[in-house]
């Protein structure tokens, strides 16, 4: 499981003690934000340590308005 950073912790916790699954977890950090408004690039952060290569992988975000963020994500993992 990817858990993006900051506002999906707490939803990623909960969902990953009702998975009856073995589950590892890791976390990234992305910034494409100036304030309020999006600037369109997005920049990683902290980025994910774990081997996900071969790997099915459940990414857990909290919001998803223009979709850029989880595109570059989607397409970076």
């Amino acid at each position: 499981m990817v858990v993006v950073l900051k506002g999906a912790f707490i939803f990623a916790a909960d969902l990953v003690r009702s998975l009856r699954l073995p589950i590892e977890i890791d976390f990234v950090k992305l910034a494409s934000y100036n304030g309020m408004e999006s600037t369109g690039i997005v920049e990683i952060t902290k980025d994910v340590e774990a081997v996900i290569t071969g790997k099915n992988v459940l990414v857990v975000e909290d919001i998803v308005d223009t979709g850029i963020t989880i595109d570059f994500l989607l397409r970076h993992l």
